[in-house]
Parts: C-alpha cells; structure tokens; sequence
C-alpha cells in the first residue's frame, strides 16, 4: 500500500534536493495536521478536555481555571501527545507534509493574553526537525489565533472574541509573532523545509449561521486581513523571499483575492472544506460536494491552492461503510484540483455523537485510516473523470447506443446512489436516455452486476406485463462498465407513501388507508409477476442463443457488503449454479461463517461473543444440510432491492409506470418470494 500511495502521491516525480526550497505551484501534497498539540480544542481528544479543563470551552478558559498549573499541563500535553512515533506512522502512510497549529502565544507574549507561552517552539523544533530529517517532510507552521480573537471561535483564541480586527495593537503583536516563526525558521537548519501561515478563518461576522460562507468576512474585515497579509509578505521577503506565506482568506477563494497580490508573490492560497454542518451533506452524497469543493476551490490559476483542512463527517446519516470512498475522493480530487491536503486532524479521539453512526472519532481521526488500511486514492479517480468528461461522455454513449439523427438537447447533472452514478440525456425529439456508471468501491463487482442488471431487465420485458427500463446498449469505457435504458417518467412510491417533515424514510402518519391498500397492491403485483416464470437452477439469468439460463452464480447484496466493508477477498465464495435449496442455503450459511472469519474490526466484543456466533453460524450451516437436497425447484426471480424506492407510480390509485434498480435480481429458492422484502 505505501509504494502505491507513494507512486500516487508523487507522479509528478517531484523530489526536494538538499536546500531546494519548495515551489507549490509543482508540489503536491499529502498532509494531516496536528491539532490538539500546541493548540488546544475541546472536540480533539474529549477525554484530556474533561481532566484538565474544568468546565471550560476553550483553551483560554483552561488556562484561566488551572492558573499557575496551566503551564506544568500543557507541558506535559506538549511532551507526550505527538511523538516520533506517530511521525513514523504517518510517514509509513505516504504522509509528506505536516501543517502544525500553534497559538500566537507560542511566538509572542501579549499583555492580559491568558494563553500560555512557554516550550512550545521547542517541542516543535523536536517533532519538525525529526520530520524533515528522517522524512523529509515539509512542515506548514499555522499561527491559528491572534491577539484579541481572529473568529469568535475558542481556537481563534477564545469564545466571542474579534478583536483582532481594526486593532492596531493586536496587529503589531500579530506582526511581532510572525518575527519569530521567520527567525526561527531562517535560524533552523532546514528554512527550505517550511511553509509560514499566519492566519486562520479569519472571521468578522458574529452570526454563527454566517460561518463557513463568504459572508463570514465583511469587506472592511477583509481590507483588514489584506493589510496583515502584505505586512507579513514584507516581512518574510526582506529576510528569505524563498519562504512560502500561506494565505488562509477565510472562507473567500482564491479568486477573490488573488488580483490584490503581485503574481511574483510567494503566495498559497489555503482553503477549508468541511460538510458536518450547514451544507445538508449525507454520508451517501458526501463524495459530490468534495467533487465540487476541489473543482470550484481550484481558483483562477494565478497562485496554487492547497486544502488545509477537511475531513468526511456529513451534516446526516453518517456510515461507517461509505467513510472510505468519501476519504479517498476527497484525497484523489483534492490532489487531482489543487496541491493537495491535510486532513484534520492526525490523532482525534473526540466522543461527540454523530447523525448516523458511531462518534466524531471515527471520522476525524487520520490514524484510523492508517490503521485500517482504507487510504487507497487511486480507487476514487473514476468519480473524477466522470465530472471531467461530462457531458461530452454521457452525450457520446447515449447517441451510440440509441442511434439516430436526434441531437442532444440537455445533459443533467450526475446524481450519486447507493451503487451507481446516473445522468439523463435529453434528446431534441423529447427521448430521454438514463446513462448509469456502477461505482468504483461501492459496487464490488461491477462488471457481473452490470451484465445482471441488463439480462433482467431484458428478461421481464419479454416475459412479465412489469414496466421496466428498456435496455438501448451497455459496455465499457475507462474506467470500467456502464449501461444505457430508456428514462421513466414517475413518482416514486416512497415519496407518495413518506413523511416529507422528516428527512429520513418514515411513513407518513397522515397517509390513507386506501393509498396504503394501493401501495401493497403495487407492491404484490411485482412480487407476482416475479413469480411467473419458473427456473430449474439458482443463480444469474443469462441469455442464450436460443433460449434464457440460469448459467452464473447470483450476486447478492450480502456478497457486496461483506466485500466492500468486511476484508473477505472478492474471489472467495462459490462459483456456478445451485441445483436445490439446500445447496444454496448451506452456501449461504458458508458465507456467514467467512464473514466472521475475515471481518475483524467490530465483528466481535469479546471471546465469549465470538464463540458464541461462531456456534450460530455452525449451526445454521448444519441445518442446512439436513434441508432436504431432493427439493429441486422450481424456482422464481427474487430482487433483494425491491422497495417502494424503486416504483414509480402516477395518479390517484398509483398506477405503476415503471420499476427501476434491477442488479441484484436472481433466481432464488422459492422460500424468498415468501417473504417480501418490503
């Protein structure tokens, strides 16, 4: 994993020689940051925040509380939190690049300030040059607050204070603390090795809502921050103008700002992506707003631009199954848009809830991906290259496969699901084509369920009365398999049937029992007409010269999970068809057995608990063998997605205009069709 992160990550073939100093308008950077070491947040490692803080919210109030132990704690904080260690598990990784937040109180004293100035560059010079020595590593030191409060945050020096802005004395002392990170720098023996940041989310608008648009920054807050950032530029030119100044505009592109600097300023925009509040971002669509963020957040190309911070908790239902893809998209397009990122942050162990699954640890926490080797970002190129060749690649495959003289007359977005990205071609005529991508990382075999999909779908259209897609062609471009079905106009059953005050699916309380009656007999037809044509074998329609088969394996939803989420090696079940129940459902119990065997994060609690599952899958197994091998049919088509999120409907009695989302369809035991799955 680390030569291929590595290949990734430095295909530009970009290597720093000894006192070359960095040019970032070539460099491409992966990065975390080190928060929660020299500067102190609340939500980085909750447990510490409970011992030491005292009821505090920031680390201003820590300080205040502790009074004269505020230095022996954040001593001990500086001494033990990052170490060599973790540097070289980093590194390991593919990490290249360190951002460092510190306070400015690390850099100067200011008067009535309570944070603490003690070590702190000390403890810096330990862990950066060890980085850059035995790495060679390049080390952004992020000033993170300033004098009187940058943002009204408690990291921009404390809880509601901005009085940074239009204060003389606070931009002197600002300036001062930006002396010492140059001199420190120069003074090393590595000043090639550093990139300075003086400012972070600088923020002037006291309404919260604001925070993370560009209204968080007034006009007369940003002719402020403009008038800090030409100081520091004079500042670091007239000692080493070969010192890259990072320019963190608070949350302004680099467009708005770049036309106010020179273009031989040695200047790097940085920018913040975040999608746990205000945006509405699902765990499930996380990975289109990272899309857009690295494509809108490239700038207008005067000066290179570089993500400092994100990470992939969403605003809703987060998962613990769909954090890898939206980390590596995230790592693939921000390196693909710009000079790479930094991850916020390298160590969180932070014990806030979530919307969905499991606390903030599990999605702030770098060392989480490294430990569980899902850092892959070479998996998340085929999203990228679909936004790249759209429309041109959608128009292409859609007039293809339809044939004709008709031109395109619109292309929509992609839309992302659970297992395929989809756009719809509008045609001069009216026609519209739906062009579907199965998912690289989500969809573990996509190439099977592609061909699936279209046998099925072809399959019902000439045996069964169900409306489905009509199949105009499939194939496969770059990056992998796609199909092309006609577009059916409809409502979705679901959105008929939900609570549309509540986000996730929930019936509406106020539905009528006739539109419920209407529901289910939608809902039982499919189910009947599934159960029309009977079949000698368990497994994958194909189509013959002559006549439809059963000749391939099914693909199941519970052979994609365990793939995508469990570690079990995609060529481990069982090839070809079952010839009874019985032997199918011995398979299956198989299956369950091997996910435990290969699912070792949070599969067990303890010793007694895998015992336990381990006896229940045995035993499920042996029944299965005892199931009587002479019940050889006859079986029926079964599709475990079928929902009312799959049925469109129109009109009062919900007349069924189509049903949609066929890949995993099979013939299956008839003691499936027993049990709707709705």
């Amino acid at each position: 994993m680390v030569n291929l992160l590595s290949a990734f990550f430095l295909q530009a073939g970009f290597a720093l020689a000894a006192a070359e100093y960095l040019n970032w308008t070539t460099y491409s950077a992966n990065g975390v940051n080190l928060g929660g070491w020299l500067e102190q947040e609340s939500t980085i490692d909750t447990t510490w925040w409970a011992e030491y803080s005292k009821g505090a919210d920031d680390e201003w109030g820590l300080c205040v509380n502790q009074g004269s132990q505020c230095g022996p704690v954040l001593e001990r904080r500086y001494a033990t939190y990052i170490t060599t260690s973790d540097i070289d598990n980093l590194a390991n990784a593919g990490v290249n690049l360190l951002r460092i937040p510190t306070t400015y109180a690390s850099w100067v004293k200011v008067p009535g300030s309570q944070l603490y100035s003690g070590n702190q560059v000390s403890f810096l010079n330990n862990i950066a040059t060890y980085a850059i020595t035995k790495h060679s590593m390049h080390v952004i030191i992020d000033v993170h607050s300033l004098p009187g409060g940058v943002n009204g945050m408690a990291f921009g020096e404390a809880t509601g204070h901005y009085g940074w802005f239009n204060n003389q004395t606070a931009l002197n002392y600002s300036l001062q603390a930006i002396d010492s990170v140059i001199s420190y720098i120069q003074n090393s023996n590595h000043p090639e090795s550093f990139t300075i940041a003086p400012i972070n989310e600088p923020v002037d608008n006291t309404d919260m809502s604001a925070f993370g648009s560009p209204a968080a920054l007034s006009d007369e807050g940003a002719a402020w921050v403009l008038k800090y950032i030409q100081a520091v530029l004079d500042r670091v030119e007239k000692v080493n103008p070969n010192i890259p100044v990072m320019f963190q505009g608070s949350f302004r592109g680099e467009e708005y700002w770049s036309s106010k600097f020179s273009s031989s300023a040695n200047l790097v925009f940085d920018v913040h992506n975040y999608y746990f509040a205000g945006r509405g971002a699902t765990g499930q669509n996380i990975t289109t707003y990272i899309c857009a963020d690295a494509e809108d957040g490239a700038g207008d190309g005067k000066f290179p631009v570089f993500v400092g911070e994100w990470s992939i908790q969403a605003q809703y239902n987060n998962t613990l199954a769909d954090r890898e893809e939206a980390l590596n998209t995230g790592l693939y397009a921000f390196a693909k848009y710009s000079r790479g990122s930094a991850y916020w942050t390298a160590k969180f162990s932070g014990n806030a809830t979530v919307d969905g699954q499991g606390t903030q640890a599990d999605y702030w926490n770098y060392m989480t991906w490294i430990n569980n080797d899902m850092i892959h970002p070479d998996k998340a190129s085929e999203l990228q290259l679909l936004s790249q060749q759209s429309p041109a690649l959608p128009s292409r495959l859609a007039t293809q496969k339809r044939r004709g003289t008709a031109w395109i007359a619109d292309v929509s977005h992609f839309t992302t699901g659970a297992y395929n990205i989809c756009c719809i071609v509008t045609f001069e005529d009216g026609f519209r084509a739906l062009v579907r991508f199965p998912i690289l990382g989500r969809s573990q075999f996509r190439t099977d369920k592609s061909r699936n999909e279209a046998s099925v779908m072809k399959f019902l259209s000439q045996n069964t009365a169900l409306p489905v897609p009509r199949i105009l062609g499939m194939g496969r471009w770059g990056c992998g398999p796609y199909l092309v079905v006609t577009f059916i106009e409809g409502t979705l059953l679901s959105n008929r049937l939900g609570n549309p005050t509540i986000q996730s699916p929930r019936l509406n309380p106020n539905v009528s029992d006739s539109d419920i009656q209407s529901a289910y007999r939608v809902m039982a037809q499919v189910i009947l007409e599934l159960s029309k044509p009977i079949f000698l074998f368990i497994g994958a329609l194909e189509e013959g010269s002559q006549m439809w088969t059963v000749a391939q394996r099914p693909l199941t939803l519970n052979m994609n999970e365990p793939v995508r989420v469990g570690n079990l090696p995609p060529g481990i079940f069982a090839e070809g068809t079952f010839s009874t129940a019985g032997e199918y459902f011995e398979e299956l119990a198989s299956q369950q057995l091997l996910h435990l065997q290969y699912q070792r994060n949070d599969a067990v609690n303890d010793e007694q608990n895998c015992h336990k599952k381990n006896i229940a899958r045995c035993l499920s197994r042996k029944i299965a063998r005892e199931y009587k091998k002479q019940w050889s049919g006859p079986f029926h088509l079964y599709c475990e997605d079928l929902r009312p999120f799959n049925v469109l409907v129109a009109g009062q009695d919900f007349p069924p205009t189509g049903v949609i989302d066929w890949e995993f369809t099979y013939v299956a035991p008839a003691e499936f069709t027993y049990t709707a799955p709705w």
